[in-house]
């Protein structure tokens, strides 16, 4: 997938510290406003959140206090870590995972919570970022054995 001039320069003003945490510092240093772009970028996930908010507002006829609650809070970060922060799909992935986990592990055991804190523990140990992460690692294992 090729990557827009949008997204080069998002990738660009965002500090990783994986590979050089002063990216940022070298892209203002031709030009760009970096604090623009990263309010930018704050602004717009904003008003994706607000959007998301109100359809679910719509979707269940009100707001409830359970949607309060910290454990549904806590519940798009689960998600985040189960996915992967880094992909475009990772968050898909990590939603489908946690529904999964959510509707399965309860059939099971009335401990669901606790077996569910065992799945992030595991995913946040062994595959810090995220199980999209595992795929990138496996890709060149599979692509030998499928020549």
């Amino acid at each position: 997938m090729r990557l827009c001039a949008v997204s080069h320069l998002q990738l660009a003003v965002r500090p990783d510290p994986d590979r050089d945490s002063r990216q940022p510092d070298r892209t203002s240093f031709i030009g760009v406003n970096v604090h623009a772009k990263q309010l930018a970028a704050f602004v717009i996930a904003g008003a994706f959140a607000g959007v998301a908010g109100a359809l679910q507002a719509y979707f269940h006829r009100g707001m409830f206090v359970n949607s309060a609650h910290f454990v549904t809070s806590a519940d798009a970060l689960v998600i985040l870590l189960l996915g992967g922060s880094r992909y475009f799909i990772g968050p898909v992935v990590g939603a489908v995972l946690f529904k999964i986990l959510v509707i399965a592990i309860p059939n099971v055991t009335v401990y669901w919570p606790f077996f569910l804190g065992l799945v992030i523990l595991a995913v946040a140990l062994f595959v810090p970022d995220g199980l999209m992460k595992l795929t990138e690692r496996l890709k060149p294992r599979v692509a030998r054995h499928v020549r």
